[in-house]
Parts: C-alpha cells; sequence; structure tokens
C-alpha cells in the first residue's frame, strides 16, 4: 500500500509554433497516461483529478458568444494543444474503474483566492467569466480532493 491517495494533474496544452505551421497534432501526455493508470492501480491509487480546457465539450452544454468565441481559439490557434487537451480527457473519462475529475479551466491569471467560483456546465445563462486566478484553482481542487462532488464528472470551473 502507499501514502498516496490522489493523483492531481496540472499537466497540459502547450503552444508549439511549428505545430501551428504543420498543423500537427501529436499527443505525448495523452499517450503516456496508461502508463500513470497502471502505476495507479499497482498502488492502489484510485483517485486522479486532471486539468484541461474548457474547448473539452460536455453534453448537454450551451454556450454563451463569449465562451463559444473563447472555445473557437484552441482548434485554430493551437491544433497540437487542443488534440491533447482532448486525449487526456478521452483517456481519463474512459477509466471506469478509478475515480476521476477532469476539471476545465480557463485563462489562468493571479489574483485573490476570495473571488467566487464557478463549477458546473456551461449554459447561455451562466454568469462564469473566462478567467480563474489560480490561488482560486488550488483552493477549489483542495476542496474537491476532500468532499468528491465531481467525481467522473468534468465541470468548468472560473472565477464569478
Amino acid at each position: 500500500m502507499t501514502d498516496v491517495g490522489v493523483v492531481v494533474s496540472f499537466l497540459g496544452a502547450y503552444l508549439n509554433f511549428s505545430a501551428f505551421i504543420k498543423r500537427t497534432t501529436t499527443t505525448l501526455i495523452a499517450d503516456a497516461l496508461p502508463c500513470l493508470f497502471s502505476v495507479m492501480r499497482t498502488h492502489g491509487v484510485k483517485r486522479i483529478l486532471a486539468l484541461l480546457t474548457p474547448s473539452y465539450y460536455v453534453s448537454p452544454e450551451t454556450y454563451s458568444w463569449k465562451w463559444w468565441f473563447y472555445l473557437c481559439m484552441p482548434p485554430i490557434f493551437a491544433p497540437q494543444g487542443n488534440a491533447e487537451m482532448k486525449g487526456i480527457a478521452t483517456q481519463i473519462a474512459s477509466q471506469e474503474d478509478l475515480d476521476w475529475t477532469i476539471f476545465r479551466v480557463p485563462h489562468l491569471t493571479v489574483g485573490d483566492e476570495k473571488k467566487e467560483v464557478f463549477a458546473g456546465l456551461l449554459s447561455k445563462e451562466c454568469a462564469a467569466t473566462t478567467e480563474l486566478t489560480r490561488e482560486s484553482l488550488v483552493k477549489w481542487v483542495l476542496k474537491e480532493i476532500e468532499e468528491g462532488n465531481w467525481v467522473k464528472r468534468a465541470p468548468a470551473v472560473a472565477n464569478l
């Protein structure tokens, strides 16, 4: 047995000028996840939380113009990063025996940890901004580890 109870991944997409020009979509992080899952199972670790972008669609979400515009950018300007994020989501969400949570975050900023945080599905009525302070994110992740409100779900997490 191990002292590790939860794996939290803040790994994510990265901008690559060459991939933008060549329109390549390699997914090095997503391709490595089966190794991580194997190690987790070997050591009895069932819980994983992973960062993603909101461009990973969760049914039955609907988007306001603000969010629609924001979500159209990754496939156009970061095809490799967009493919990586979707690959990570697909790999993690397919692990039926693990208690996963994919937290989808917009633009990360530095700021006040006391800002109110929205966690849920996006909708046209959603008041969430397209920003999230890193401090708010850490607070939300720690709360999710303790409470487990979003197991086997993928909430968007943003400041209000």
